[in-house]
């Protein structure tokens, strides 16, 4: 009885096997482009230089880059930099293609480094042309952009 019972079972386990194979070995249509998945990115590195009324540099000014279609509060922006004794700075980041972004300098040292200076935030446009480099589906490319920020004394 049990040499019957697995005869079955086994030549059934075939029938299915071979009724599966037969039926399920394509399930993807022809000529179809194949779903990809991922999430768009690209590349932003923004360089400048902060500077005065009198075109000296402002050191140690706190700089942040934030994409404008972001629903993040400026405050939860951890990625930042601080000017050299140049007064530069620069950014190297990864997100979502966008072509909008804020660049904000904040005065956090106070009367040190040439006195308190107003904060500054500089609304940054790019264009579709402005990517470089990109390549696949998903890489957009790189974008540097340079910039010289003047920023005021708080009277």
């Amino acid at each position: 009885m049990k040499t019957f019972y697995n005869r079955s079972l086994n030549w059934i386990n075939y029938l299915l096997g071979s009724l599966l194979g037969l039926l399920g070995f394509s399930c993807d249509g022809i000529g179809e482009t194949p779903d990809e998945y991922g999430t768009p990115w690209a590349t932003y590195q923004f360089k400048g230089r902060a500077l005065d009324a009198s075109n000296q540099p402002i050191n140690n000014l706190r700089v942040k880059a934030i994409p404008s279609n972001s629903d993040l509060d400026i405050d939860e922006i951890r990625d930042t930099t601080r000017t050299d004794a140049e007064g530069n700075f620069q950014i190297e980041m990864s997100y979502f293609p966008t072509n909008h972004f804020k660049i904000v300098i904040e005065d956090t040292d106070g009367e040190a480094n040439g006195g308190l200076f107003v904060d500054k935030t500089t609304q940054i446009e790019i264009d579709d042309s402005e990517y470089k480099e990109s390549y696949g589906n998903w890489f957009k490319g790189k974008v540097t952009r340079e910039m010289d920020i003047h920023l005021e004394k708080q009277e």
